[in-house]
């Protein structure tokens, strides 16, 4: 089955620095000030490159993500859905809210009973009224999440149940 989504950065990260330049310092044995301004560039265009090469954010952001599960092309006739969902984005912090949307009619879905978050796979598993695995039907959904990873220098205490950057992606940069 077919997945369509659209994904919306709608809180972005404060950094996005892979590395803090006091632990670049210290990895290099670099000592005193004077260098700090091209440093901290140079830090800055690193991550940028290795988020590119990567094709991902590592840093945590607020995302509004629609995803569009194909139906069959017979009319009245849908298939039978997928499980589990995958969000764009991981590890998911925490999920916000998720809508869904058939036939015009906006349903929220409650995250104590009608799903269950994945957060380091970034994936939501759908849950029937007995709280066992069914599919995600092919409607639309809107689900609202924070993803990412906390960022060396960042401080853990804003960000409630996130994972630090893992080390070999800091030492990459």
């Amino acid at each position: 089955m077919a997945i369509k989504s659209i994904l919306t950065v709608t809180v972005p990260a404060t950094g996005r620095n892979l590395v803090d330049l006091v632990t670049w310092k210290d990895d290099w044995g670099v000592e005193g000030g004077k260098d700090d301004a091209f440093l901290k560039r140079a830090i800055a265009r690193c991550s940028l490159a290795a988020e590119q090469f990567c094709n991902r954010s590592f840093a945590i952001e607020t995302l509004s993500e629609v995803f569009y599960l194909d139906r069959d092309a017979y009319p009245y006739q849908v298939p039978g859905g997928v499980n589990p969902l995958q969000l764009s984005r991981w590890p998911a912090v925490g999920v916000t809210s998720i809508v869904q949307q058939d036939a015009g009619l906006l349903t929220p879905l409650d995250s104590t009973t009608d799903f269950q978050v994945m957060g380091a796979e970034g994936q939501l598993i759908r849950l029937d009224p007995f709280g066992e695995q069914m599919p995600w039907p092919s409607v639309v959904f809107t689900v609202v999440y924070r993803a990412g990873y906390v960022l060396p220098g960042q401080d853990a205490s804003l960000f409630p149940g996130a994972e630090a950057l893992p080390v070999d992606v800091e030492d990459a940069a």
